[in-house]
């Protein structure tokens, strides 16, 4: 199908789609108060927001499968005491000694695990706890240093690029390949000094990738340029060396010590691939809860992460940030409270998505500005680009100029903002930004769009779609390939934004709003294999709630001892039993003497393999 071109005067000088022309009516903003419309004959099916303003964002998040083997170890059995008193950092050491530089899980049961200095997590090491609401690593560090953190290493030789490369590309040329292989992860660089005002920013604005092929003239990466790198710019790629497959999982975090003004955060992933956060929960930080500094493709997903020590400006009171280049990262259906800014992008950052996120509660100390007038959605210079935001409900989105103008082809989609709305600064304004199928309601409910070369559509503003007569907006989702288990649970797309049939809500909004359940790390089995041990089925327990019995299903199909222990809140046992079986399936009586409330359940069987359940009696 050729191309069609829309002409438009001063900073953006085209909106081109390429892959299909559709039947909608389309604005393309021109600097406040100038609009220019234009009809579009074609495809019905095709998506609304042009091919040349967007890019692959399903490939965010995992694309790599993690190890298969795993060893598995309990913190307790090297020492660990979960009394919040015994320091166990010695205890996490030996641990991370018996799985031998393996892949492998640290398991933490219920308990309050204190820790006096930084956990750093080696490659394809998991810390997994029972529940974030029975298990904590308490965090007493002085002042000084993040909580846990994954840290790899970028190598100094320098890879220069023999021949422009445009976005889009994924063949980089160059005059030797030597010392390049597949599966290096690299690291671009290009001469931004025009793109960024921050001097720490400097270098950041490349993008991250990964290898897949390699041939006489050059390489082939994973995922296509996302910004052109023509030789006057210098551009040039680093390898490097990073932490994969680390994981944080179903367990809480509390930091017990301030330290501003310098910015430490509760988990610290840099230079980290395929690292994820999951089922967490992370109370009180300084700088940030998740910090992904040059990470690419890790995931953030059922957390919840609430409250800071400050609310000021300077780093302080951030939920998840992602900058220096962090590229493809994922973060969904998580919950944010009482956060300066609880989702931000800025240096560099590219490629990202954020998608059905809950934030609550925006709050700063910002001298004249209301204290619930900050940004929770919000772009923060030094040119962060082609980052998604889909379906987030939020009070306040902010594309700001703190680190000066932000990139091109950011894109909101189908975002609900109900406090102040969505503002952007204008000293300088973001140019290029896609909105598409937002809703600005509530009080002051604002929308002001400054810059120019922005495209709109479908956008609900206090009730009258912006711009006019394109309230028909049929896309779903520009990320996912297919319908996510945290969107299941709500019913199906879309259910924020036009033609969302009925108008709903999202999974982590209705988790706060019921005060229940505030992470998820269940809905799959929690128990990791050893070598050699063969893949085991979901291990589930119902009914939930239960009264004096309940059953045990999907345990592991070999013949054995299968242990369960059941456990409440404080971490005491309050049942155990043994079983010879030969079933896949065990009913537990006598609970009826149990007091109501909230129990962890933990099974495994003598080949190591370990579940974690969280029920309830009634």
């Amino acid at each position: 199908m050729a191309s069609i071109a829309l002409a438009v005067p001063a900073a953006s000088s085209y909106i081109r789609c390429t892959r299909q022309q559709w039947h909608r009516l389309m604005r393309v903003r021109n600097g406040p108060g100038v609009a220019v419309f234009v009809s579009l004959a074609a495809n019905l099916s095709a998506q609304v927001l042009p091919t040349a303003r967007s890019t692959d964002w399903s490939k965010a998040g995992f694309q790599l499968s993690p190890p298969s083997s795993t060893i598995t170890v309990d913190i307790t059995t090297f020492g660990g005491i979960g009394d919040g008193v015994t320091a166990n950092g010695a205890a996490l050491f030996a641990a991370f000694t018996a799985v031998q530089g393996q892949a492998g899980v640290i398991l933490f049961p219920p308990g309050d695990f204190l820790f006096t200095s930084t956990i750093l997590l080696p490659d394809s090491v998991v810390l997994r706890g029972a529940t974030a609401d029975s298990t904590t690593l308490t965090f007493s560090l002085g002042g000084v240093g993040h909580c846990i953190a994954a840290i790899g290493q970028e190598e100094p030789q320098h890879f220069a690029l023999s021949q422009n490369s445009a976005r889009g590309d994924m063949h980089l040329s160059l005059a030797s390949t030597v010392g390049i292989d597949v599966d290096d992860e690299i690291r671009l660089y290009r001469d931004d000094t025009a793109l960024v005002v921050s001097p720490w920013a400097l270098g950041t604005t490349g993008q991250l990738a990964r290898v897949v092929s390699v041939d006489p003239d050059g390489v082939e990466i994973a995922s296509a340029l996302r910004a052109h790198y023509p030789l006057h710019a210098a551009p040039y790629f680093r390898k490097l060396a990073p932490v994969r497959h680390a994981g944080i999982e179903c367990l809480r975090i509390v930091r017990t010590d301030a330290t501003p003004p310098d910015e430490w955060s509760n988990i610290h992933f840099e230079r980290a691939s395929h690292c994820w956060v999951k089922g967490v929960e992370s109370d009180r930080c300084n700088f940030a809860h998740v910090e992904l500094f040059a990470s690419t493709n890790c995931e953030v997903s059922g957390s919840y992460l609430h409250h800071a020590f400050a609310y000021g400006g300077g780093g302080q009171g951030y939920g998840v940030l992602a900058y220096f280049t962090a590229g493809e990262n994922y973060i969904y259906d998580n919950i944010f409270e009482h956060l300066r800014h609880a989702m931000i992008l800025q240096a560099g950052a590219n490629g990202n998505v954020f998608a059905y996120n809950r934030s609550v509660d925006p709050y700063w100390t910002e001298g004249i500005f209301p204290p619930n007038s900050a940004g929770e959605i919000v772009l923060h210079g030094d040119h962060s680009y082609l980052n998604l935001f889909e379906g987030n409900i939020v009070q306040n989105i902010v594309i700001d100029d703190s680190h000066g103008s932000n990139g091109p082809f950011n894109t909101l989609f189908r975002n609900r903002a109900g406090g102040w709305g969505l503002i952007m600064n204008n000293a300088p304004a973001t140019d290029s930004v896609n909105f598409v199928g937002n809703e600005i309601l509530g009080s002051p409910g604002l929308y002001l769009p400054n810059g120019v070369g922005h495209f709109e559509y479908g956008n609900i503003v206090q009730g009258t779609i912006d711009p006019p007569g394109t309230g028909d907006l049929e896309d779903t989702t520009y990320y996912a390939t297919s319908l996510p288990d945290f969107v299941q649970v709500i019913g199906g797309w879309p259910q924020v934004g036009p033609n969302s049939l009925p108008p709903g809500s999202i999974s982590a909004a209705e988790r706060y709003a019921a005060g229940t359940a505030l992470t998820v790390c269940d809905g799959y089995d929690v128990g990791m294999n050893p070598a050699g041990a063969i893949d085991g089925t979901s291990v589930r327990c119902h009914p939930v709630p239960f009264h004096d019995h309940f059953m045990v299903e999907g345990l592991w199909e070999r013949n054995g001892d299968i242990h369960l222990r059941l456990r409440n809140t404080l971490g005491a046992v309050v049942l155990e039993r043994l079983w010879t079986r030969s079933a896949s399936a065990v009913e537990v009586s006598g609970c009826g003497i149990l007091p109501s409330g909230a129990y962890v359940l933990e099974v495994w069987d003598g080949r190591g393999r370990r579940a974690y359940l969280r029920t309830i009696k009634q």
